[in-house]
C-alpha cells in the first residue's frame, strides 16, 4: 500500500557540516513557494550547486524581488540588503550589488511575461509539480544563470530569539577556508525585469 502523509524531503544541506565550502552552480529553478506559516505563494528561485566531490546542495527557495512599475514603463526590482536573493546575486556576480551603479535584468521565459503570469508557476515542494528553469539573470551584462559559476558557502550554528538551534547559510564570492562535510574524512577544497517575446 502506498499513501499516507508525505515524507519530508531530505535536505541536501544535511551533508554539509559547519564550515566554508566552494560550490559550483548547476542550475537555477523557478517556482512558487508558500510564505512561512501562511498560504500566500511567492515567485521564488532555487539555486542548485555541486561541490568538488559531486554532492548536490540546493539553496532554500528565495523570493524573487518585488517589482514596482507597470508594463508600459517597465518593472524595476526593489533592493533589500537583508534579502537572500540579493546575497546570492552578489556572490555569483563577485561583489555586492550597488543600486547606484548596477543594472539587473531578468528573463523568466516566454510563458511568464507579466507579474500576473508568475503566479501560475509550479509550486516548489509540491508532489507532481516540477519547477521551471530560470532563463536569465544579468548584472551589467554578466550572465548569472550560468553553469560553472562558483560561490562560497559558509554554514554556522546559532540560536533564534526563542533559544532554538538554527543553521545559517551565508553566500559570498570565492575566498575559501576549510569546511568538513558530515561523515567526510577531509575538508572541502578551497559567483529591470526583461519579458520574453
Amino acid at each position: 500500500m502506498f499513501g499516507g502523509k508525505a515524507a519530508a524531503k531530505p535536505k541536501q544541506s544535511d551533508l554539509f557540516g559547519v564550515g566554508s565550502y566552494e560550490l559550483t552552480l548547476e542550475d537555477v529553478q523557478l517556482g512558487l513557494q508558500k510564505e512561512f506559516q501562511g498560504t500566500r505563494l511567492y515567485p521564488s528561485l532555487r539555486f542548485v550547486f555541486r561541490d568538488s566531490e559531486g554532492d548536490k546542495f540546493e539553496s532554500n527557495a528565495v523570493r524573487v524581488p518585488q517589482f514596482i512599475g507597470n508594463e508600459e514603463r517597465g518593472y524595476q526590482p526593489v533592493y533589500s540588503s537583508k534579502a537572500k536573493f540579493w546575497e546570492l546575486v552578489g556572490a555569483l556576480y563577485g561583489r555586492g550589488f550597488d543600486t547606484d551603479k548596477d543594472e539587473i535584468l531578468f528573463d523568466f521565459g516566454p510563458d511568464y511575461t507579466s507579474l500576473e503570469m508568475l503566479q501560475t508557476l509550479p509550486e516548489f515542494y509540491k508532489v507532481g509539480e516540477t519547477p521551471e528553469k530560470m532563463i536569465s539573470i544579468k548584472v551589467n551584462d554578466k550572465e548569472l544563470v550560468k553553469k560553472g559559476l562558483k560561490v562560497r558557502l559558509d554554514i554556522k550554528k546559532d540560536k533564534n530569539k526563542s533559544g532554538e538551534d538554527i543553521t545559517i547559510h551565508n553566500y559570498s564570492s570565492i575566498e575559501i577556508q576549510s569546511g568538513k562535510k558530515k561523515g567526510a574524512a577531509s575538508p572541502a577544497p578551497a559567483g529591470e525585469m526583461v519579458l520574453s517575446d
